[in-house]
């Protein structure tokens, strides 16, 4: 758990320092269940996830909201509904050995709908992620890039 911890701190140190990110309130109801596997493929390397929540105005800009660290399994999160958030995953990665770190980052926009329940399954293996955010009905939810956002009146 101590060998966690601290790799968790220099992934964060990496984007951003660890004393200077804010975690995530996550007192809203919960509408999103996110789905984590990671794996490093190496005994040598840690490999964490980790959630951070922004904001979307009307012209496309954020606002951190806060981190969440993703357990290995599943992490109910409350999300502000009707209005745009922009959600970055985060896989870092830390070896042991050399004390080197990185991370790779996903990031994508979506707006949650009241009343609408979403399921988010990340998956990060030996430098291989896929993020995939469903509805309750199953489908894939639409996915924009940050880069993508149209400014809205």
């Amino acid at each position: 758990m101590m060998l966690r911890i601290v790799a968790v701190c220099i992934a964060a140190a990496l984007v951003g320092g660890c004393s200077s990110i804010k975690p995530y309130p996550n007192t809203l109801a919960k509408n999103m269940r996110v789905s984590v596997k990671v794996d490093s493929g190496s005994v040598v390397k840690s490999t964490s996830a980790l959630l951070d929540i922004y904001s979307v105005d009307a012209k496309c800009q954020i606002a951190h909201e806060g981190r969440l660290e993703l357990e290995d399994a599943t992490t109910n999160v409350g999300l502000p509904t009707n209005k745009p958030v922009y959600l970055e995953f985060i896989f870092a990665n830390s070896n042991y050995l050399t004390r080197n770190s990185s991370s790779t980052t996903y990031g994508l926009v979506f707006t949650p709908h009241a009343g609408s329940n979403y399921q988010v399954k990340a998956q990060y293996s030996s430098g291989i992620y896929d993020v995939v955010v469903r509805d309750s009905a199953g489908r894939v939810v639409e996915q924009t890039q940050l880069g993508n956002c149209r400014a809205r009146a």
